[in-house]
């Protein structure tokens, strides 16, 4: 009864509306598109329809969830996303065909709150820790808290350019947030937090007071 897991999967397929050769319009699009499509990497071409209307998507999920006591939960979720799709920007259609791993580790045990994802969109991590301290007999609550964000970029030079080794970021803050009873009817709360973005390399505070 301490020990449970979950795996789930789900499939996907659908057709996007198509273009019209019969239309004018439509028939100007479809001429502007260039094949075959060649690797601004390798400058080698990639097989390819063009376009492809076909959208896919699939991927599994699995969770592994270890409950010692009452109090603390420990749930691990990892998974593995493929998407296939058209999807349009101001410079025209593009097409998405990638793969996408994540993980996510979480701890819940009394007033503790910890977790840390990750995921290659971007090669992203991300770590949350909080906890909460009831006081004076519930009369008073404090919240503190912290979160930090890596992101790291690697577009070998086709989207970055010049800055390709200069644009990973990272963000970190701390915050509290107190509320005290003045009555049964009238709550103060107070919270500020603190956080770092390196890429401005400035510091912002945000305090704030709430009468409820």
């Amino acid at each position: 009864e301490k020990l449970a897991y979950k795996i789930t999967g789900q499939y996907r397929s659908a057709r996007d509306f198509e273009l019209d050769s019969n239309d004018p319009v439509h028939a100007a699009r479809l001429a502007s598109f260039k094949t075959p499509i060649v690797s601004a990497l390798t400058g080698e071409p990639i097989e390819a329809i063009v376009p492809d209307y076909n959208q896919r998507s699939y991927g599994f999920t699995g969770t592994l969830v270890y409950k010692p006591n009452e109090k603390t939960t420990l749930t691990t979720v990892g998974g593995y996303g493929v998407a296939k799709a058209l999807f349009r920007t101001s410079q025209g259609e593009s097409f998405a065909d990638s793969g996408r791993p994540f993980a996510q580790i979480r701890l819940n045990s009394g007033n503790l709150f910890a977790q840390t994802f990750w995921s290659n969109i971007a090669d992203q991590l991300e770590s949350q820790l909080q906890y909460n301290f009831p006081l004076n007999d519930d009369k008073f609550d404090l919240t503190l808290g912290g979160d930090f964000r890596l992101v790291t970029i690697d577009t070998k030079g086709t989207g970055h350019g010049r800055f390709e080794e200069d644009d990973q970021y990272t963000i970190f803050g701390f915050y509290s947030q107190g509320k005290y009873s003045i009555s049964e009817e009238w709550d103060v709360v107070a919270a500020a937090r603190i956080d770092r973005f390196s890429v401005l390399d400035e510091t912002a505070i945000s305090p704030r007071i709430g009468l409820i």
